[in-house]
């Protein structure tokens, strides 16, 4: 079976995206490190303060998206249709997302070249004195929330299960064995929060799994869920192996294995690398139903092999571990 999907998208603004007080960040920010006013009137000269705001505005249009996707489905009757695979490809785009960007990064994407533009998006959001583009300084930063972000995701989605009984293997053998898997490979993950004069296309954040030193939060390259379960009579026993592939701390800087390297550049770690992490989850529940009434007791282990995350433990913790080991019991009713 092949399959298709094109689909309009759209997401109204929040109550807090509208309504939340504009308020000047305290305390004042300057004109220094990453919010260096590097104009040929002001370069020479020392720090100074701006006012930088940031609030609710009431002035935003819904986010709009386009998603395609396109694939296939493969299920041979000759397996008695117990075995299914599919393959699916998706491209995913978002405009007019709703966000708001720190006064260095207007700064720097406006005033980084030595020079300001009136066309430029970024310098727009900046109230020079006397409206002189050349020589006013810096008065006030909008960081207001705002329609300004573009996201642009495409990758490759895979599936595969199979189901058999034991008894067509063996007549002594009982029960039903069952295996999936789900696997998302993303190619390319972009923020156009990520564009400056280093990156004018912006940073491919596909393989950065890392929350530390800045920049947009990434997707990791290749994850993968697989699950094996055996059921006979009222018992069930399970496994689930999770993966997620070696990925960056930040796709924007380069670390010592990475083609240029160098102490010198300010774009340079000493450790970019996040190692493949695979975790193993076991389960087993025993059914008490009867007379209609649905019920079971169970018993899970998380992270059976106490993997630590890896480090700095700050990282992303919507992929990795951070409890190490756990258990869970519980009942679960159904009328």
């Amino acid at each position: 079976m092949f399959r298709s999907t094109l689909s309009r998208d759209i997401r109204a603004p929040t109550l807090p995206e509208l309504y939340t007080a504009n308020v000047s960040t305290l305390p004042r920010p300057v004109t220094s490190g990453a919010n260096a006013d590097l104009r040929p009137a002001f370069v020479s000269l020392p720090a100074y303060a701006f006012d930088s705001f940031t609030g609710g505005n009431t002035n935003l249009k819904p986010e709009g998206s386009k998603t395609f996707t396109a694939g296939f489905v493969v299920q041979p009757r000759a397996l008695k249709d117990r075995v299914q695979f599919s393959v699916d490809f998706y491209r995913i785009r978002v405009r007019d997302a709703i966000g708001a960007i720190g006064s260095s990064t207007i700064i720097q994407n406006c005033l980084g070249g030595g020079s300001a533009q009136a066309s430029n998006p970024y310098c727009q959001l900046i109230t020079f004195a006397n409206n002189d583009l050349t020589n006013g300084a810096i008065v006030a930063v909008n960081g207001a929330n705002a329609n300004f972000a573009e996201f642009r995701t495409k990758g490759l989605d895979f599936a595969f299960s199979v189901q058999q009984p034991l008894n067509e293997v063996s007549a002594n053998l009982p029960g039903r064995l069952s295996f999936t898997t789900q696997a998302t490979h993303v190619i390319e993950y972009r923020a156009s929060t990520d564009v400056s004069l280093l990156y004018p296309n912006g940073v491919n954040r596909a393989g950065q799994t890392g929350a530390l030193f800045g920049g947009t939060a990434g997707l990791p390259s290749w994850s993968v869920n697989a699950n094996l379960d055996y059921r006979v009579a009222k018992f069930d026993i399970n496994a689930q192996v999770r993966y997620i592939s070696q990925s960056h701390q930040n796709n924007a800087l380069i670390g010592p294995v990475e083609s240029g390297y160098s102490t010198t550049l300010f774009n340079s770690i000493n450790n970019n690398i996040i190692p493949a992490v695979t975790y193993l989850n076991l389960g087993i529940s025993y059914d008490l139903g009867r007379d209609g009434v649905r019920s079971e007791i169970y018993l899970t282990v998380n992270n059976v092999t106490d993997k630590d995350p890896p480090l700095p433990a700050i990282n992303n913790n919507a992929y990795y571990d951070l409890l190490g080991r756990s258990y869970r019991v519980g009942v679960r009713f159904g009328f």
